[in-house]
């Protein structure tokens, strides 16, 4: 769908929106654009509709505009990520006090797929921790490594966080994802 002109009522708003995005989050300028694409999308749906500010739009309207996305042909995923974005210029107007609710707060997205990951076969994991050259310190730290992400499960992340005193004699605290243990 072509990326129509926003609408005037709407512009210093979005405008305004998407230089703090920019300045304060530091986004790419790919993201922001992607931001405009997806903001300027619904609120020329919503001048379509008749509505002249953007304090006009309720639940209905974003539900009405969730249901001209899937009649329109756009994914899963592509639906659930543009309701994101004006789920958070809604969000940023609130706390700005230009808007009393947003109106995508309740409002449910489609639900995605999460395909499992894909592990590496046993035999083809054996394999690449035996090809380790453990003859030196290097080698033997590597292929601790190697083999606790293999035998727990951890991020690469939690693993690189481990200190000393994270680990017991049969034990290894982990601070996960979230901060939790």
């Amino acid at each position: 769908m072509e990326v129509p002109d926003v609408p005037e009522w709407a512009r210093v708003e979005l405008e305004s929106y998407l230089s703090r995005l920019s300045d304060q989050r530091g986004l790419s300028p790919h993201t922001i654009e992607a931001y405009r694409r997806d903001l300027t999308q619904f609120l020329d749906y919503c001048d379509r509709e008749g509505l002249g500010t953007i304090a006009a739009p309720d639940r209905r309207v974003a539900r009405g505009y969730l249901a001209f996305l899937d009649i329109i042909g756009y994914s899963r995923t592509t639906t659930s990520r543009k309701a994101s974005s004006v789920r958070a210029f809604y969000g940023d107007a609130v706390t700005r006090g230009l808007v009393s609710a947003n109106p995508f707060d309740g409002v449910s997205t489609p639900k995605l797929r999460k395909p499992l990951p894909h592990v590496m076969p046993a035999r083809s994991m054996a394999a690449a921790i035996e090809a380790i050259d453990t003859s030196d310190p290097a080698g033997l730290r590597d292929r601790a490594l190697i083999e606790t992400l293999y035998a727990t499960g951890l991020r690469v992340s939690e693993l690189a966080s481990l200190r000393t005193q994270d680990t017991g004699r049969d034990t290894v605290t982990v601070k996960g994802k979230g901060g939790k243990f």
